[in-house]
């Protein structure tokens, strides 16, 4: 009787450590869903302004920037003026979960651009945030990205996307009739580029980079890089090496190179670029095509568009993250 009584006393105390625990909603919401819960339910620009001062530290104190209702007038033929606004949810990764847009307004005398934050819910413990426009290392970014220009959400599946308006440079200031173009922007692979609904399938076979000096530390350099990812690296001045090397470019990078020139339409970009600044650095970008097709761009200030931002970026990484072997 006595090994009975045992055995039911141990076989109870075993059922109550096995069974499981109930928790609170809150504690048993991940971080990713409090993140998506908390922008999902943002409802004025206080609230959103401390939302993103939490992460988007480079843009404290965020001020929200608002949208020029003259110039979204001027440029009713390309925009609907009720869907701006300073802020807006949207889906740019297509994960399901909630993202969002804020059009800032910058205090910085040294960047006075006003910047697109996007803070991204990717289901990580932190939102991943992106910048759009605006400097970044070499001054890779559009120092005047959002100036007169009029944002808005385009909602499709997978993912949304950006719109903008901007009135055609000297369009409008005789005549009072103004015009504008609208571009748009996709997130590929962490980074807003022009979007392309049918990207053509060219077949490169090389691309050039060589870069001049500017009033400061710009890197000057050259590299060539063959469909094979044989390549050549000549480092001038302001790079970790110096000299002339070859190298073979890795995985993932060179399908990265191949596939981001013709997402791009290259082949149909303008053949120089300029931005008003001066004292700056000048990108010459040169891409043959199996054809024999030779496509030059040459781009003062490296701001030509994002998408060939992102090129550069790449292109410029290059040097620090493959194997180079000097040659004599």
């Amino acid at each position: 009787m006595l090994k009975i009584l045992i055995c039911c006393v141990c076989i109870m105390l075993f059922a109550c450590q096995c069974k499981p625990k109930i928790l609170d909603s809150a504690s048993q919401e991940p971080h990713s869903q409090k993140l998506l819960s908390r922008i999902d339910s943002l409802q004025t620009d206080a609230q959103v302004i401390r939302l993103v001062e939490v992460y988007a530290k480079q843009d404290r104190p965020v001020k929200m920037h608002r949208p020029d209702t003259t110039l979204c007038r001027r440029l009713k033929s390309c925009v609907d003026c009720q869907t701006v606004s300073s802020w807006m949810k949207a889906d740019f990764d297509g994960n399901g979960r909630t993202d969002l847009l804020v059009f800032g307004e910058s205090s910085s005398i040294l960047d006075p651009e006003n910047p697109l934050i996007c803070l991204l819910d990717s289901g990580n413990v932190l939102p991943h945030v992106t910048r759009i426009g605006g400097y970044s290392e070499w001054l890779l970014g559009f120092d005047d990205f959002t100036e007169h220009m009029v944002p808005w959400i385009v909602k499709q599946k997978p993912q949304d996307l950006i719109a903008f308006a901007r009135n055609v440079d000297g369009s409008g200031a005789a005549t009072g009739t103004y015009s504008c173009v609208v571009d748009t922007l996709i997130l590929d692979k962490g980074r807003f580029i022009e979007y392309n609904p049918a990207p053509e399938r060219y077949s490169v076979t090389r691309v050039q980079l060589e870069t001049t000096e500017c009033y400061g530390s710009c890197p000057v350099f050259k590299m060539q890089i063959d469909r094979t990812g044989d390549a050549k690296y000549e480092a001038l001045e302001y790079n970790k090496l110096r000299g002339r090397f070859t190298g073979v470019i890795d995985a993932p990078h060179l399908p990265e190179l191949w596939s981001l020139i013709n997402y791009l339409k290259f082949r149909q970009m303008k053949d120089r670029y300029a931005v008003r600044a001066t004292d700056q650095q000048t990108a010459t970008l040169t891409v043959t095509y199996a054809d024999g097709t030779i496509k030059k761009i040459e781009d003062y200030g490296l701001e030509g568009s994002l998408g060939l931002i992102q090129l550069y970026k790449l292109l410029f990484q290059l040097r620090n993250t493959q194997a180079w072997y000097a040659t004599r």
